[in-house]
């Protein structure tokens, strides 16, 4: 039995430009995502609750607070910053990973020296 002309399967240049068309978006961090990780940079301890995050950028330079935690869980999908998640926002606590400490090639041997000493 035929099919009928019209019920035919559209080609698939139309999935194709779908996929082009995602391929073009920017997967980088978006203006609120940039602001939330300089926010973060300058707190004392890298670290802040989402009450004070929303006060600042929800109270003072009106981003919509659902936005503000889509955006905190965007970026520790990404792992660029620890999301604990609590029922209250004071208690919710959004966090930079450590700063990274480089070591010589000098500190390390004297590392290895010194464990090798001991043993």
């Amino acid at each position: 039995m035929a099919r009928p002309r019209d019920r035919r399967r559209r080609p698939p240049t139309v999935s194709r430009g779908l996929r082009i068309e995602r391929n073009r978006m920017s997967k980088g961090n978006g203006r609120l995502q940039r602001r939330i990780l300089g926010l973060l940079e300058e707190a004392p301890e890298r670290r802040r609750n989402r009450e004070e995050l929303d006060e600042v950028l929800v109270g003072n330079e009106g981003f919509e607070p659902s936005n503000v935690l889509r955006a905190i869980k965007g970026l520790a999908r990404k792992h660029l910053v620890g999301f604990a998640d609590r029922p209250r926002k004071k208690d919710s606590v959004v966090s930079l990973p450590r700063k990274v400490s480089i070591i010589t090639d000098e500190e390390l041997s004297e590392l290895l020296a010194e464990i090798g000493a001991r043993s």
